[in-house]
This record gives structure tokens, C-alpha cells and sequence, in this order.
């Protein structure tokens, strides 16, 4: 596993919701400290705190480890989230 890229996808996914990484671990209820130190050192957390992680940032666990998402509701989510933000534009024009 590439510990740099697993953060690398948690920060992404972090930003991609809007909120923080500390809003993100208080939510996880994993310490501000804990959290800044596992990724300034690139550590992987446990699999019970992954799994914390990976349901509050609405992902898989296969998504933060590999980077790849094999469950296809995930990209049919995305793409909902999308299809609305396009049809409230459009409403805009109007």
C-alpha cells in the first residue's frame, strides 16, 4: 500500500465535502494530534479507524486503500450530486 497516496485520497475526499480535517477526525473520534500525526508520518491507521474514515468521507475501504471504487453506487452517487448542480444552473439561466 502507498501510505502517501492513501492520505493523499483522504485529504481530496476532505476537501471534496467541504469540511476539515479537523471536523473529519472529531467526527471519526480519532484525536486532532493522532490524525496530524499519522499524516505527517504517512501512517496508516488501523482498520477500525480506517473504516471510521472511510464511512464518514462516504467511500469504500477499497477506495482509501487501492484507489480504485468497485462498488458502482459510489459513481452512480457522483454522478447525481453532478446531474443536480448541472439542473440547478439551468434553472438559473431561466
Amino acid at each position: 500500500m502507498n501510505e502517501k497516496a492513501f492520505w493523499n485520497r483522504v485529504k481530496s475526499l476532505i476537501n471534496n465535502k467541504g469540511v476539515t480535517q479537523e471536523i473529519t477526525a472529531k467526527a471519526c473520534r480519532i484525536s486532532i494530534n493522532t490524525w496530524r500525526g499519522w499524516g505527517s508520518k504517512n501512517i496508516v491507521p488501523s482498520l477500525d479507524d480506517c473504516v471510521k474514515i472511510a464511512k464518514y468521507l462516504d467511500v469504500s475501504m477499497d477506495y482509501l486503500v487501492t484507489g480504485k471504487e468497485h462498488n458502482p453506487n459510489v459513481r452512480f452517487k457522483e454522478i447525481r450530486v453532478l446531474l443536480r448542480e448541472l439542473n440547478s444552473k439551468l434553472n438559473a439561466l431561466k
